[in-house]
């Protein structure tokens, strides 16, 4: 094996993968939001209907996803956060369900059952 590999082999075993800019996708941190690729789609689609461009409607929150979803906040007078909350799903017409807004909700907000 040539020496070149070797480091190459070491860093994928570890997990370092190069990504061209152009396509990652950021993953959300520890504690942050999760959405569903149907509430991404439903949220991109209303994002291109209102003259946003979040890129391809794949479902994905990528970069251009989120960049599309903080300028219609701004557009709108909502706080720019580039996340897809449930008051911006509301202005979108993407209203999130009943089980999409429980998962939103912090530990301390959620009604002990």
């Amino acid at each position: 094996m040539k020496k070149v590999a070797m480091p190459i082999l070491v860093a994928m075993s570890l997990g370092f993968v190069a990504i061209p800019a152009s396509s990652q996708v950021i993953p959300p941190a520890p504690g942050k939001e999760i959405h569903n690729r149907e509430q991404v789609e439903r949220a991109q689609q209303a994002l291109r209907d209102k003259g946003q461009d979040p890129g391809p409607i794949d479902g994905i929150m990528g970069l251009r996803t989120k960049a599309a979803v903080k300028n219609f906040q701004r557009a709108e007078g909502l706080r720019e956060t580039g996340r897809l909350d449930s008051e911006t799903l509301t202005k979108l017409g993407a209203k999130p369900t009943p089980s999409e807004e429980r998962m939103e909700k912090t530990p301390q907000e959620k009604k002990p059952y």
